[in-house]
């Protein structure tokens, strides 16, 4: 029989292996897991507070624009309401009659009356009135102007639901007042007032009648006659 001999080494050289550990039991790998669970977690934490900022400043910045269209609306409404009582309140000045008092006579003058009427609530100040006439054979132009002199320039006050009445002489010539009564020319007899009313505001009427001979009267002309 062969004899087997085993080498003497020194006791110092003998190692001992140990069982290798399963890997769920290596403490490293969780500490490694753990951290890079926490690192996640500060990332969504980071990116949540970054969304919830922005989120905060749109609220923010919806929150200011609710209330800027708040208090235009309260201002609009506040204007409206103002515009309603001035309304409600100024005066209105219209044109409440205009007549021939005169007709035309040897001196070819014609007298005509005009009645103003506040129909407001308060009275219409620095009234200013202007009238004139205006001859033609043909179509009225688009602007009128005041082109005869006009003693009717001196400012007054109308008191509310008052009239007064002024006089003009439209001093014809022999050529116009002959047109006229052959019916080859029109007269327009025109004229605009100007008031203010207690708020500060300043209106303006305006109106325009033709001289209709058949009848010896004026008719309102549908042009011109307006108010503010």
């Amino acid at each position: 029989m062969p004899t087997f001999a085993w080498p003497l080494l020194p006791f110092s050289q003998f190692v001992l292996f140990a069982p290798e550990k399963p890997w769920y039991q290596n403490w490293e790998l969780w500490v490694s897991v753990c951290t890079l669970l926490l690192a996640c977690a500060t990332i969504w934490l980071a990116l949540e507070t970054r969304r919830m900022r922005k989120g905060s400043e749109g609220a923010m910045k919806g929150m200011e624009r609710h209330a800027a269209d708040s208090a235009s609306a309260a201002r609009l409404s506040a204007e409206a309401t103002k515009t309603l009582v001035e309304i409600g309140q100024r005066p209105w000045v219209s044109l409440n009659a205009i007549s021939v008092e005169s007709h035309l006579t040897g001196n070819l003058c014609m007298v005509i009356g005009i009645t103003l009427l506040n129909t407001g609530q308060t009275p219409a100040q620095e009234v200013a009135v202007r009238t004139d006439y205006y001859m033609t054979a043909g179509a009225i132009p688009e602007q009128l102007e005041f082109l005869h002199p006009d003693p009717q320039t001196t400012s007054y006050c109308l008191a509310p639901h008052a009239e007064r009445g002024i006089q003009r002489v439209f001093p014809l010539t022999r050529a116009e007042a002959e047109l006229l009564a052959q019916h080859q020319s029109a007269l327009y007899a025109y004229g605009s007032a100007e008031y203010s009313d207690v708020f500060g505001h300043r209106h303006t009427t305006q109106w325009c009648s033709r001289y209709e001979r058949p009848l010896q009267k004026f008719i309102a002309w549908p042009r011109y006659n307006k108010m503010d």
